[in-house]
Protein backbone atom coordinates (compact mmCIF):
# COMPACT_ATOMS: atom_id res chain seq x y z
CA UNK A 1 0.00 0.00 0.00
CA UNK A 2 1.40 3.34 -1.12
CA UNK A 3 2.02 5.91 1.39
CA UNK A 4 -0.54 8.36 -0.80
CA UNK A 5 -3.77 5.38 -0.24
CA UNK A 6 -3.00 5.73 3.86
CA UNK A 7 -5.78 7.48 5.92
CA UNK A 8 -4.26 10.93 7.59
CA UNK A 9 -4.73 8.38 11.00
CA UNK A 10 -2.87 5.59 9.78
CA UNK A 11 0.00 8.15 8.12
CA UNK A 12 0.65 9.63 11.60
CA UNK A 13 0.43 6.03 13.38
CA UNK A 14 3.08 5.58 10.90
CA UNK A 15 5.26 8.29 11.45
CA UNK A 16 5.05 8.70 15.06
CA UNK A 17 4.67 4.90 16.49
CA UNK A 18 7.24 2.40 16.05
CA UNK A 19 7.03 -1.43 16.83
CA UNK A 20 9.82 -3.66 18.57
CA UNK A 21 9.97 -7.51 18.00
CA UNK A 22 12.49 -7.76 21.06
CA UNK A 23 13.58 -6.03 24.17
CA UNK A 24 16.64 -5.92 23.18
CA UNK A 25 15.63 -3.61 20.30
CA UNK A 26 12.91 -1.95 22.37
CA UNK A 27 15.54 -0.94 24.99
CA UNK A 28 18.56 0.12 22.59
CA UNK A 29 16.13 2.26 21.04
CA UNK A 30 15.47 4.04 23.99
CA UNK A 31 19.11 4.91 24.97
CA UNK A 32 19.17 7.10 21.22
CA UNK A 33 17.39 10.19 21.16
CA UNK A 34 13.42 9.48 21.02
CA UNK A 35 10.77 11.34 18.13
CA UNK A 36 8.69 8.20 18.39
CA UNK A 37 6.92 6.15 20.68
CA UNK A 38 7.92 2.64 20.89
CA UNK A 39 5.49 -0.36 21.33
CA UNK A 40 6.65 -3.92 22.51
CA UNK A 41 3.89 -6.45 21.76
CA UNK A 42 5.60 -9.71 23.30
CA UNK A 43 6.00 -8.44 26.76
CA UNK A 44 3.63 -11.60 27.96
CA UNK A 45 6.95 -13.61 28.22
CA UNK A 46 8.24 -11.87 31.04
CA UNK A 47 6.69 -11.00 34.56
CA UNK A 48 5.63 -7.53 35.08
CA UNK A 49 8.31 -6.92 37.69
CA UNK A 50 11.15 -8.47 36.20
CA UNK A 51 10.28 -7.02 32.35
CA UNK A 52 10.33 -3.26 34.08
CA UNK A 53 12.92 -3.96 36.17
CA UNK A 54 15.00 -4.92 33.36
CA UNK A 55 14.31 -1.96 31.04
CA UNK A 56 14.89 0.27 34.33
CA UNK A 57 18.16 -1.06 34.61
CA UNK A 58 19.32 -0.63 31.79
CA UNK A 59 18.37 2.73 31.11
CA UNK A 60 18.07 4.87 34.32
CA UNK A 61 21.19 6.94 33.92
CA UNK A 62 20.31 9.79 36.85
CA UNK A 63 17.65 9.88 39.37
CA UNK A 64 16.19 13.33 40.23
CA UNK A 65 14.40 12.48 42.74
CA UNK A 66 12.46 9.65 44.39
CA UNK A 67 10.01 9.50 41.62
CA UNK A 68 12.16 8.79 39.29
CA UNK A 69 12.52 4.43 38.47
CA UNK A 70 9.45 3.93 41.00
CA UNK A 71 6.64 2.00 39.81
CA UNK A 72 3.16 3.70 39.88
CA UNK A 73 -0.07 2.07 39.81
CA UNK A 74 -2.93 3.58 37.39
CA UNK A 75 -6.41 2.70 37.93
CA UNK A 76 -9.41 3.42 39.29
CA UNK A 77 -9.57 4.26 42.77
CA UNK A 78 -12.49 6.03 44.25
CA UNK A 79 -10.84 7.01 47.73
CA UNK A 80 -8.20 9.24 45.14
CA UNK A 81 -10.32 10.25 42.14
CA UNK A 82 -11.57 13.19 43.45
CA UNK A 83 -8.26 14.82 43.47
CA UNK A 84 -6.37 12.77 40.80
CA UNK A 85 -7.43 12.70 37.32
CA UNK A 86 -5.05 9.93 36.92
CA UNK A 87 -6.97 7.67 39.61
CA UNK A 88 -10.43 8.96 37.84
CA UNK A 89 -12.70 7.60 35.40
CA UNK A 90 -12.60 10.91 33.49
CA UNK A 91 -10.75 11.99 30.59
CA UNK A 92 -7.59 13.18 30.90
CA UNK A 93 -6.36 16.00 28.56
CA UNK A 94 -3.33 16.76 27.07
CA UNK A 95 -0.09 17.44 29.26
CA UNK A 96 3.27 16.29 29.47
CA UNK A 97 4.50 14.33 33.01
CA UNK A 98 6.63 15.62 35.98
CA UNK A 99 5.34 19.06 34.51
CA UNK A 100 5.80 20.58 38.04
CA UNK A 101 9.71 19.31 38.28
CA UNK A 102 13.09 20.99 38.33
CA UNK A 103 14.17 18.43 35.70
CA UNK A 104 11.09 16.32 33.84
CA UNK A 105 11.49 12.91 33.14
CA UNK A 106 12.63 12.82 29.66
CA UNK A 107 10.59 9.54 29.06
CA UNK A 108 8.24 7.06 30.70
CA UNK A 109 7.55 3.53 30.39
CA UNK A 110 3.74 2.46 30.69
CA UNK A 111 2.82 -1.68 31.20
CA UNK A 112 -0.72 -2.55 30.51
CA UNK A 113 -1.60 -5.39 32.31
CA UNK A 114 -5.66 -5.04 31.79
CA UNK A 115 -6.92 -2.43 29.43
CA UNK A 116 -10.52 -1.00 29.33
CA UNK A 117 -12.13 -2.61 26.46
CA UNK A 118 -14.20 0.70 25.25
CA UNK A 119 -12.51 3.19 26.96
CA UNK A 120 -8.87 4.72 28.22
CA UNK A 121 -7.89 5.06 24.69
CA UNK A 122 -4.05 6.97 24.61
CA UNK A 123 -3.82 10.31 23.05
CA UNK A 124 -0.61 11.98 21.71
CA UNK A 125 0.03 14.94 19.98
CA UNK A 126 3.47 15.78 19.15
CA UNK A 127 5.37 19.00 20.17
CA UNK A 128 6.95 20.08 17.61
CA UNK A 129 4.02 20.03 15.42
CA UNK A 130 2.54 22.67 17.84
CA UNK A 131 5.02 24.70 18.13
CA UNK A 132 5.75 24.81 14.29
CA UNK A 133 2.06 26.11 14.61
CA UNK A 134 2.41 28.86 17.48
CA UNK A 135 3.17 32.26 16.27
CA UNK A 136 6.15 33.91 16.50
CA UNK A 137 5.07 36.10 19.54
CA UNK A 138 3.47 33.87 21.30
CA UNK A 139 6.45 31.39 21.20
CA UNK A 140 8.57 34.30 22.81
CA UNK A 141 6.25 34.99 25.71
CA UNK A 142 6.10 31.25 26.90
CA UNK A 143 10.42 30.95 26.62
CA UNK A 144 10.83 34.35 28.38
CA UNK A 145 7.99 34.09 30.50
CA UNK A 146 8.11 32.51 34.20
CA UNK A 147 4.88 30.01 34.78
CA UNK A 148 4.05 28.53 37.89
CA UNK A 149 3.21 24.82 37.97
CA UNK A 150 2.21 22.86 41.04
CA UNK A 151 2.22 19.18 41.90
CA UNK A 152 -1.44 19.51 42.87
CA UNK A 153 -4.16 22.53 43.29
CA UNK A 154 -2.77 22.36 46.73
CA UNK A 155 0.80 23.98 46.54
CA UNK A 156 3.19 22.32 49.30
CA UNK A 157 6.11 23.48 50.63
CA UNK A 158 8.16 21.09 48.89
CA UNK A 159 10.95 22.48 46.39
CA UNK A 160 10.31 19.44 43.84
CA UNK A 161 6.39 20.18 43.48
CA UNK A 162 6.74 23.66 42.03
CA UNK A 163 8.37 24.63 38.90
CA UNK A 164 8.43 28.42 38.32
CA UNK A 165 10.08 29.08 34.94
CA UNK A 166 9.25 29.34 31.33
CA UNK A 167 7.30 26.57 29.31
CA UNK A 168 9.78 26.58 26.77
CA UNK A 169 13.29 26.02 27.79
CA UNK A 170 16.57 24.00 27.43
CA UNK A 171 18.25 22.10 29.88
CA UNK A 172 21.75 21.39 30.81
CA UNK A 173 22.50 18.75 28.00
CA UNK A 174 20.67 21.13 25.42
CA UNK A 175 17.49 19.05 24.95
CA UNK A 176 14.09 21.72 24.58
CA UNK A 177 11.88 21.22 26.88
CA UNK A 178 7.96 21.89 26.26
CA UNK A 179 6.29 21.44 29.75
CA UNK A 180 2.32 21.79 29.75
CA UNK A 181 -0.30 20.69 32.70
CA UNK A 182 -3.55 22.99 32.67
CA UNK A 183 -6.62 21.56 33.93
CA UNK A 184 -9.14 22.28 37.16
CA UNK A 185 -6.92 20.13 39.26
CA UNK A 186 -3.75 21.26 38.12
CA UNK A 187 -4.11 25.30 36.29
CA UNK A 188 -1.06 26.77 35.26
CA UNK A 189 -0.08 30.18 36.99
CA UNK A 190 1.36 33.41 35.76
CA UNK A 191 4.15 34.17 37.54
CA UNK A 192 5.88 37.15 35.91
CA UNK A 193 6.52 38.48 32.13
CA UNK A 194 7.53 40.89 29.96
CA UNK A 195 3.97 41.05 28.93
CA UNK A 196 1.35 39.95 31.35
CA UNK A 197 -1.52 39.75 28.28
CA UNK A 198 1.17 38.12 26.02
CA UNK A 199 1.64 35.39 28.58
CA UNK A 200 -2.06 34.99 28.95
CA UNK A 201 -3.13 35.19 25.16
CA UNK A 202 -0.35 32.40 24.73
CA UNK A 203 -1.74 29.78 27.41
CA UNK A 204 -5.42 30.04 26.10
CA UNK A 205 -4.03 29.94 22.05
CA UNK A 206 -1.93 26.45 23.42
CA UNK A 207 -5.09 25.53 24.81
CA UNK A 208 -7.60 25.82 22.09
CA UNK A 209 -4.52 24.19 19.88
CA UNK A 210 -4.80 21.20 21.91
CA UNK A 211 -8.70 20.94 21.99
CA UNK A 212 -8.84 21.56 17.74
CA UNK A 213 -6.15 19.74 17.01
CA UNK A 214 -6.56 15.95 15.85
CA UNK A 215 -4.39 13.80 18.35
CA UNK A 216 -3.04 10.66 17.34
CA UNK A 217 -4.92 7.87 19.28
CA UNK A 218 -3.49 4.45 20.00
CA UNK A 219 -5.49 1.71 21.58
CA UNK A 220 -3.38 -0.43 23.72
CA UNK A 221 -3.20 -4.38 24.59
CA UNK A 222 -3.00 -6.35 27.66
CA UNK A 223 0.65 -7.20 28.25
CA UNK A 224 1.83 -4.20 25.87
CA UNK A 225 4.92 -2.32 27.25
CA UNK A 226 5.04 1.48 25.70
CA UNK A 227 8.17 4.47 25.49
CA UNK A 228 6.38 8.12 25.46
CA UNK A 229 9.74 10.04 24.95
CA UNK A 230 8.09 13.25 27.42
CA UNK A 231 10.08 16.22 25.78
CA UNK A 232 8.55 15.17 22.29
CA UNK A 233 4.72 14.30 23.15
CA UNK A 234 2.16 15.68 25.27
CA UNK A 235 -0.06 12.79 25.69
CA UNK A 236 -3.51 11.85 27.57
CA UNK A 237 -6.43 9.36 27.60
CA UNK A 238 -10.36 8.98 26.59
CA UNK A 239 -12.10 8.52 29.78
CA UNK A 240 -12.68 5.28 31.23
CA UNK A 241 -16.12 2.97 29.92
CA UNK A 242 -17.58 3.25 33.77
CA UNK A 243 -16.02 3.67 37.03
CA UNK A 244 -16.32 -0.44 37.11
CA UNK A 245 -13.47 -0.65 34.41
CA UNK A 246 -10.73 -3.12 35.41
CA UNK A 247 -8.04 -0.70 33.07
CA UNK A 248 -4.67 -0.95 35.45
CA UNK A 249 -1.60 0.52 33.53
CA UNK A 250 2.21 0.27 35.80
CA UNK A 251 4.35 4.06 34.65
CA UNK A 252 7.64 4.62 35.25
CA UNK A 253 9.64 7.68 34.60
CA UNK A 254 12.76 7.27 33.79
CA UNK A 255 15.99 10.28 32.78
Amino acid sequence: MNNTTLSLHERRHSQFIEYKDTLNDFISQMQQPLDKILIYRNSNEFSRESLLQNVIAQHQKIKTNDMFGDIRTIKYDPRFSKNSIALSANAHHLHTDGSFCKFPPSCFLLYFEETDPHGGVSTFLPVAEMLAAMPAAFLQAITESNFCITRSRHQTTSIDDVYIGPLLHNNQAGEQIFRWRNDNKVPIAIESAPDLNMAASAINWIQTYLSDTPYIEYKAKTDELICIPNYSFLHGRTKLSNISSSRCVYRVWLQ
